[in-house]
């Protein structure tokens, strides 16, 4: 069954404030998320969102796609966005564009999303909209959305009536239509390898090709000014078109970037060129015939997507983030501000406070979770080219990489974390897991290796075993070392020697082991298309399988914590078993969302966290209910109690509510929040509101 979560919280105590306070500054960020299953678990919130791909600022409004979410901050003060919302979609968000109440967001190969967001604090989807191509930009006016939709070209779309959104106009273009103006009756197209196409779309169901310029590179980005067109051309920097005679587009000029030019805005007399790898770039076009570099501002990331808005530039970063740049003095352009979302987590680790990811950036993140609501980046550090597991104990962190490298951290300052050493394996490091005075990691070709980590300034290489199949994990339990090693099944290796381990035997009946974790005498194995299955090791040199569990499309990863067993099922989501007997294994519990897993593990409170491909670190509670009836009831709010269904959305209001839940027929939680609920499927529902120590039941026909 699909359906939308939403956790919304409705403030309108800003619609009233005086026109000289910041309507903008109050609310708390509300949190949306998008799962397409569950059982027994619900979304908490999202962090670390991954890559931003691009930007779009209204007035005092940011609005960015990073990963599956839309972030929406508060950029009154440059120097300090705030985060105000955010809304977790079905795919990964590409690009955007804003218009009026709505926001229209590329999702590539997915379509479109638009999301509602009349209310910027509690963004809402209006639509998923199926649109052929892999939509790459969206231009929007008051009636139509024009999409550059690559191999399809280009669409329009009327967006007049928001209930009956249509394709009315489409025209294949002869490149790759990867950007789109519009001015007058007009549309420009970046049309890749194409170059510049040029469309006279009065007539909106029938788009006219009129004229092209076919640039030396390939057309990424446009922006339309007067009668020229600016063009980011990638690996051929920017160049300035003259479209006063659209039939017969000429070129002025050129400016060959250091990077590779991606997008572009104009104001005044400067071009602003997200740059790629070198940042932005600002060209003085005051004379379009001879252009010319002014100043630029290099980024910690690449920089793909670009806004302008009252001599400042928005940046997305992709890597690092929204940088917000001054560029009042074009010369001498000035980061303001920025707002850190770092790439996608491989890795997870939670002690404490706090949940340690290993980033595919590179980057080890350090993230404040004694809010799960609201988790906050404290602080990140690169460590290597990818990062691709983590481990921590006391005041050290350790990542394994891509690159070979095993790197040390110092964490005692959360705030600022710092590489004390670094060592280099053989291959591709995919595990590391601290025991003792040592870390043992897998390097995925050529097994074991053992490393001294007495003193963390200086670690030293001991001892390795190479492992037949590819090393992707391992655990380690008193002096043995349990080896995913795939196709080479689970190696059981003796580690008491360090400098010298040696095989003591291996199960591979018929599985491919990619993750393993021991708990007890028994050993939990991601066994990829076997699912999990449980080892007796209480005898080492004779494992046993006591139990499997099926229904587990690939295996990928695994964790144990209080009898339960967390599975990463890598493309549909986090399964949980049930392991009190090891021998009748049961699922208890699952979610399945869109995004890829990688790595699971849960805080003291059960709070369980997933790493996972573009959708970042999010947060997951276990919410297991025999039944509905099983809640408490008292009559003591009914008569103040207003419950309103609008379509799909459920509004409570009355005096003493501290939460609403809405179950499905079989007692499921669907949705939780404090005064609105929003759910995707027509249908009978009951629920709860909480006052408290007690709580009010109801049922309620949602159409």
């Amino acid at each position: 069954m699909k359906r939308v979560f939403a956790f919304t919280i409705i403030i309108l105590s800003y619609i009233i404030l005086s026109a000289s306070q910041d309507p903008y500054s109050y609310p708390p960020i509300s949190i949306n998320s998008n799962g397409i299953d569950s059982l027994n678990m619900s979304y908490i919130s999202t962090c670390a969102y991954s890559f931003t791909q691009d930007v779009f600022i209204v007035d005092t409004l940011l609005y960015s796609v990073s990963g599956y979410s839309l972030l929406i901050f508060n950029v009154k003060d440059k120097s300090n966005p705030v985060l105000i919302s955010d809304f977790y979609a079905k795919a990964v968000l590409r690009s955007i564009n804003v218009r009026g109440n709505y926001a229209y967001i590329g999702m590539g190969s997915f379509g479109i999303c638009i999301i509602d967001i009349s209310n910027p604090f509690a963004p809402v989807l209006s639509e998923y909209m199926s649109v052929p191509g892999t939509i790459r930009k969206i231009f929007v006016d008051d009636s139509f959305a024009y999409v550059a939709a690559d191999n399809a070209g280009l669409k329009i779309i009327s967006i007049s009536n928001p209930s009956a959104r249509t394709v009315v106009g489409t025209y294949n273009t002869a490149g790759n239509a990867y950007d789109v103006f519009v001015k007058d009756t007009f549309a420009y197209i970046a049309d890749y390898a194409n170059g510049l196409t040029i469309f006279n779309i009065k007539d909106k169901t029938a788009p006219d090709s009129i004229g092209n310029y076919d640039t030396s590179g390939n057309s990424m980005g446009i922006f339309i000014s007067h009668s020229l067109a600016f063009i980011a051309d990638y690996t051929s920097g920017l160049r300035v078109v003259d479209i006063s005679d659209p039939t017969s587009p000429a070129l002025l000029s050129t400016y060959n970037t250091s990077g590779m030019a991606s997008d572009v805005c104009v104001d005044g007399n400067y071009a602003y060129v997200a740059d790629a790898q070198s940042g932005v770039r600002i060209i003085n076009v005051t004379d379009p015939s001879s252009i010319s570099e002014a100043g630029f501002c290099d980024t910690p990331g690449s920089t793909f997507g670009i806004a302008f808005s009252d001599s400042t530039v928005y940046a997305a970063d992709y890597f690092s983030g929204v940088r917000i740049i001054d560029v009042s003095t074009a010369s001498a352009p000035v980061e303001e501000g920025f707002y850190l979302t770092p790439s996608e987590p491989y890795g997870v680790v939670v002690k404490g406070n706090y949940a340690y990811t290993a980033s595919d950036a590179g980057t080890v993140e350090i993230i404040d979770i004694t809010d799960v609501e609201s988790p906050i980046l404290k602080s990140f550090i690169y460590v290597c080219p990818s990062a691709y597991s983590i481990d921590v104990e006391g005041d050290y962190a350790y990542s394994a990489g891509y690159d070979n490298s095993i790197v040390a951290i110092n964490i005692s300052d959360k705030s600022s974390p710092f590489k004390t050493d670094s060592i280099y394996l053989d291959g591709n490091a995919t595990d590391v897991r601290i025991l003792g005075d040592y870390l043992y990691v897998t390097e995925k070709y050529s097994g074991l290796y053992i490393v001294d980590r007495t003193d963390p300034y200086n670690l030293a290489s001991m001892g390795s075993l190479d492992t037949p199949g590819n090393a992707y994990g391992l655990d380690v339990k008193d002096s043995v070392a349990y080896v995913a090693s795939g196709s080479g099944g689970l190696r059981i290796i003796n580690v008491k020697n360090p400098s010298s381990p040696s095989e003591i035997t291996y199960y591979d009946s018929p599985i491919s082991v990619q993750n393993v974790d021991v708990e007890g005498n028994y050993a939990y194995v991601a066994a990829g298309d076997s699912g999990l299955v449980v080892l007796d090791i209480s005898d080492p040199s004779n494992p046993v399988r006591t139990d499997k569990a099926t229904g587990i499309v690939f295996a990928d990863r695994v964790t144990v914590k209080d009898s339960l067993a967390y599975v990463s099922d890598i493309d549909y989501g986090i399964r949980v078993f049930n392991i009190s007997d090891p021998k009748n294994i049961s699922e208890s519990a699952y979610y399945i969302h869109n995004g890829r897993n990688f790595s699971v593990d849960t805080d003291s409170l059960g709070n369980i966290y997933v790493a996972c491909e573009y959708a970042g670190l999010i947060a997951l509670e276990k919410t297991a209910l025999t039944s509905v009836e099983s809640a408490p009831l008292k009559n003591v709010a009914r008569d103040n109690l207003k419950v309103i269904v609008m379509g799909r959305s459920v509004e409570f209001s009355g005096a003493g509510i501290l939460s609403v839940e809405l179950f499905d027929a079989s007692g499921r939680v669907i949705c939780t929040g404090k005064n609105l609920l929003n759910i995707k499927k027509s249908g009978v529902y009951f629920y709860r509101v909480n006052t408290g120590s007690n709580a009010l039941m109801g049922k309620i026909f949602v159409f």
